[in-house]
């Protein structure tokens, strides 16, 4: 039981980074947000977090070159956050002004839903750098 905030944050902060990436991936197939297509940055971000929390994990906190894992991560998670939001946010503006119709508005809570998932991802990513994993 020691330690044991660590690997519930790390635990946490995976979860809510793949949620961000299913989240983005819905977004990306909606009639609003399609003509923009997936964003090779945005994913590749989010799977280099993931992998690197995920070995940090595995490493366990006992390799000194791990020990900059949990630090690629919430980077990495905040890099991907922001990417989408500069390609969503004109979208957001048209929708919330000019073209608000349900389809729309349903297509803008799935992009509002992966920014936020992102972005909670990164800042519990953070807080997860502070937290000792070792067993």
């Amino acid at each position: 039981m020691k330690n044991k905030s660590g690997v519930v944050t790390t635990c946490l902060t995976l979860l809510l980074a793949v949620a961000g990436l299913i989240a983005y991936f819905v977004n990306a197939r909606t009639a609003f947000f399609a003509n923009l297509g997936i964003d090779p940055l945005i994913v590749g971000l989010t799977v280099v977090s993931i992998l690197a929390l995920v070995c940090w994990f595995l490493a366990g906190g006992r390799n000194r070159i791990a020990d900059v894992l949990p630090i690629i991560a919430p980077a990495c998670l905040m890099a991907a956050a922001v990417v989408l939001l500069n390609s969503r946010i004109n979208g957001i503006a048209s929708i919330m002004t000019f073209t608000n119709n349900a389809q729309n508005m349903a297509d803008l809570g799935s992009g509002i839903a992966a920014i936020a998932a992102l972005f909670l991802s990164a800042v519990v990513g953070m807080i997860n750098g502070f937290a000792d994993i070792r067993k």
